[in-house]
């Protein structure tokens, strides 16, 4: 995927201001990079730069859209076999932590929720990304019932499944 096609979805995507236009573009978006039963396609790095970058002017109608797409993307960053085949994703979505955490404190319900699941995927990156999220994470769960139930839910799974643990390099084989 070259770098200009990736720059014209994304902004059609984030202008979009009816669910039709939006529905047409996340398809299109999902088509191109997001692996549905297979292997992450190529410029998925590009398209994670672009939509981290858009968040900031996404209509109100697609800024959910464009976190769930990030979120589709940081869950295939966690499943990959090899980490090395996402590192520049996984740095891409990195970079977003700051633009989402924004919206996790000022969005809509619905953005909220989605962050919730981003966050909690981005929290099995890395121990500094784990830490950030689970502050987020409890910060939402203040946030209204909605958000207390389906973060508290994701805290836990991060717990059952030995997060932070899993960062310590003992527990690494290093």
């Amino acid at each position: 995927m070259q770098h200009e096609e990736a720059r014209q979805l994304v902004a059609s995507l984030i202008s979009a201001s009816d669910e039709v236009s939006v529905g047409r573009r996340v398809d299109q978006i999902e088509e191109l990079v997001v692996p549905v039963n297979g292997a992450l396609q190529p410029g998925a790095d590009v398209m994670a730069a672009c939509l981290v970058s858009g968040i900031a002017t996404a209509t109100a109608a697609s800024r959910a859209e464009v976190l769930y797409l990030l979120f589709q993307l940081a869950a295939a960053v966690v499943e990959a076999d090899d980490p090395d085949s996402v590192r520049e994703l996984r740095r891409e979505i990195e970079r977003g932590l700051p633009a989402f955490e924004a919206v996790a404190d000022s969005g809509s319900g619905e953005e909220r929720l989605v962050c919730i699941d981003l966050f909690s995927t981005c929290a099995r990156f890395s121990r500094s990304c784990y830490d950030q999220a689970v502050e987020v994470l409890l910060r939402l769960a203040e946030a209204g019932a909605d958000q207390r139930v389906r973060a508290t839910v994701e805290l836990d799974d991060l717990r059952v499944n030995g997060y932070p643990a899993r960062f310590d390099p003992s527990v690494l084989g290093s």
